[in-house]
């Protein structure tokens, strides 16, 4: 009997990764050895100041927005839609993105986001602050889906987390967690 397999390939998976927060770019870092999967491209904010020798190193493109108009970027025309369609990437990835992102977008490639919250109690901005001031000892780090509504996505991986210390504690338990779960 003869049996239909497909080869596999050892082609990398590329993504692209949307942020200007500090504790992301530190998640990004921690997987940049993640087997068959590169960052294809970084998209930052004008004004974000975190050294990226490492990335402009391994030669990954970097582009830089003015917030006011990352909706004009994003949407058919704009550079960040551009670079999205020409890589072809195999998903989007926006952890503490704060910008609108079109549903062309949502459409065209998978977009994941991270989300510390007991959804969908917790969404919105803030999570971990309104958590801890509301005496809250735990929470989750999510990795959702990133929809049109705010935080409404489906949860892909969530992982418990302790919101015990100072808020620079929670975060670190924050990036360590969304490290391993990415």
């Amino acid at each position: 009997k003869l049996f239909n397999y497909r080869i596999v390939m050892s082609k990398k998976n590329t993504y692209v990764w949307c942020t200007y927060r500090k504790w992301s770019f530190k998640i990004l870092e921690a997987i940049q050895d993640v087997d068959k999967w590169e960052t294809g491209l970084i998209v930052t904010t004008d004004k974000c100041n975190y050294n990226f020798k490492s990335f402009e190193e391994k030669g990954i493109p970097i582009i830089k927005i003015n917030p006011k108009k990352a909706k004009k970027e994003f949407q058919k025309g704009g550079r960040v839609y551009k670079a999205i369609i020409d890589l072809q990437p195999e998903t989007i990835i926006t952890p503490g993105w704060s910008w609108y992102i079109p549903k062309d977008i949502f459409d065209f490639r998978p977009c994941v986001t991270y989300h510390p919250g007991k959804l969908p109690k917790d969404r919105g901005g803030s999570p971990i602050q309104n958590q801890m001031r509301n005496g809250e000892k735990w929470t989750y780090v999510n990795i959702i889906k990133q929809e049109e509504g705010l935080d409404e996505g489906v949860v892909y991986l969530r992982k418990k987390i302790s919101l015990d210390g100072r808020a620079d504690d929670v975060w670190s338990r924050m990036t360590s967690t969304g490290a391993l779960l990415t």
